[in-house]
């Protein structure tokens, strides 16, 4: 028997062991997959702690309740221009609002310059608690345009593309013409993904190095599993 207990858990009580399976699609990626053994106080008391257990994983604390109804909403971020996360909920912590960067000085924002949404930042899910990503959305849920750390991170990765002396002209603009296809997941990415990886190793590694840590915090998850990151 399985007990649905919003979008993004379930208790299973098959066997007469209630475990929790959080559904990958619908959560950071930390909590991707994750299955949990609630303690006795969870039968008991209708709540239950548990924690992460994953080799190579930070230990994570998730208490649910069975006896509530879960329906998440998203806080809003604070975000330099240049893609440092300040913090993933200003609502739920004001002190950490700030104008400018503290590690590069550039100005902040909690809007998408656009269409004035808010920036999504954590989903918070009542009774359910986790890490939040130290990683800004690459687009906007509302309007769909790029942030502008998505921006000035394939602006520099243009820059630095024409500056390859050892690929040819074409190879160049191939290289340029590619980096958009590796921000967001469409069926041209793998595509882009497997061009960008041998124009890279024609390139060089350290050149590989270089343009990856360019553009590696705006890459999709297909172009970081195509190209090996």
């Amino acid at each position: 028997m399985s007990t649905h207990l919003g979008v993004n858990a379930y208790v299973d009580d098959s066997a007469g062991i209630d475990t929790a399976r959080v559904a990958g699609s619908y959560t950071p990626p930390l909590l991707a997959r994750l299955r949990v053994h609630f303690c006795r106080s969870y039968l008991a008391y209708g709540s239950g702690c548990c924690r992460e257990t994953r080799p190579g994983l930070s230990l994570v604390l998730v208490c649910i309740d069975r006896g509530s109804r879960m329906s998440g909403y998203y806080l809003t971020a604070l975000v330099c221009l240049d893609g440092h996360m300040l913090t993933t909920g200003l609502e739920d912590s004001p002190e950490m609002a700030a104008n400018h960067c503290s590690q590069c000085g550039a100005k902040t924002i909690s809007r998408c310059p656009q269409c004035q949404q808010n920036i999504r930042g954590y989903l918070k899910i009542p009774g359910v608690f986790y890490p939040g990503s130290s990683t800004p959305p690459k687009f906007c849920h509302s309007c769909g345009k790029p942030y502008p750390w998505t921006k000035s991170a394939l602006a520099a990765a243009r820059e630095y593309a024409d500056e390859l002396d050892m690929l040819t002209e074409d190879e160049r603009e191939l290289l340029k013409k590619s980096l958009d296809d590796l921000v967001r997941d469409t069926p041209q990415t793998n595509v882009a993904g497997l061009r960008v990886k041998k124009l890279m190793a024609k390139a060089g590694r350290e050149t590989a190095s270089a343009m990856r840590d360019i553009i590696v915090d705006v890459l999709s998850e297909t172009a970081k599993k195509t190209i090996g990151l």
